[in-house]
């Protein structure tokens, strides 16, 4: 019966409804803005000595970027790792958790028919127009792609640890896409777009 109850999936909406007077302040922000963890925020490296032990190398600038994100976001971490995994990892991260009001794992996706995790904006509990998700894996959000930003997939190797400065291009288009005020989010992002490829995800831009 306990893991029937470990693996029961948990019931939407994953979010505390912004228009709860009852709720936080910091959950009734504009913007709510949801950030992968692997390969987004930080790389797990398998120990190749000790296959008992690993090492997380956080994304160069993390812990800058999210004191300047979090004052002015909803932070909402959602990885599809397991929640002990992802636990440890973002303990390291805030361990006074001050930076994400809510974290959503691996049991709040849904598994579409190729067997791969998708994570439904939907099921949240917010409105479509004010959320963001930033993701290595444009497959994670691909039901909400209006609402996507896709980031270059961090491998913690030595020369990205000294010179990757997407996190800082990150919040540069996050600032510019908060202080637009446009009432649909997912309008900021589609203009934003151009310099989201040349600078974040480092994809090849169609002309």
């Amino acid at each position: 019966n306990s893991k029937t109850n470990y693996n029961k999936k948990p019931e939407p909406p994953y979010l505390p409804n912004i228009n709860n007077k009852n709720i936080s302040k910091d959950y009734s922000k504009k913007i709510t803005l949801i950030l992968d963890l692997d390969e987004t925020l930080v790389c797990f490296k398998i120990n190749k000595y000790n296959p008992q032990i690993g090492n997380v190398f956080f994304r160069p600038g993390l812990k800058h970027i999210l004191n300047k994100l979090y004052p002015l976001f909803d932070l909402v971490i959602w990885t599809v790792a397991t929640k002990e995994y992802a636990d440890a990892i973002l303990d390291l991260i805030e361990k006074d958790k001050k930076y994400f009001s809510a974290r959503l794992y691996r049991e709040h996706a849904t598994i579409d028919d190729n067997n791969v995790y998708v994570k439904d904006l939907n099921n949240l509990g917010r409105p479509l127009n004010s959320i963001i998700i930033v993701d290595d894996k444009e497959s994670s959000y691909r039901l909400n792609k209006e609402n996507g930003i896709l980031i270059k997939p961090f491998t913690g190797s030595k020369s990205e640890c000294q010179k990757d400065f997407v996190l800082y291009d990150l919040f540069n288009v996050l600032i510019k896409i908060m202080l637009d005020k446009n009432k649909d989010i997912r309008i900021d992002i589609l203009n934003m777009k151009y310099e989201s490829q040349q600078k974040i995800s480092n994809t090849k831009i169609n002309e």
